[in-house]
């Protein structure tokens, strides 16, 4: 049984642009959560 109470969902989007994402500690954020998504750069329509 989980106990846990203060369970915080956060659903962040699968694909955002590259200028909307922070870098901490060589690793890219979204709202101060690690983003596993996709970037793009939509200035040369990089993938990244």
């Amino acid at each position: 049984m989980n106990t846990t109470k203060n369970i915080k969902v956060f659903n962040q989007p699968v694909r955002v642009e590259l200028s909307h994402l922070q870098i901490i500690q060589d690793f890219y954020v979204l709202n101060d959560v690690l983003f596993t998504g996709l970037a793009y750069d939509h200035r040369d329509n990089i993938f990244l």
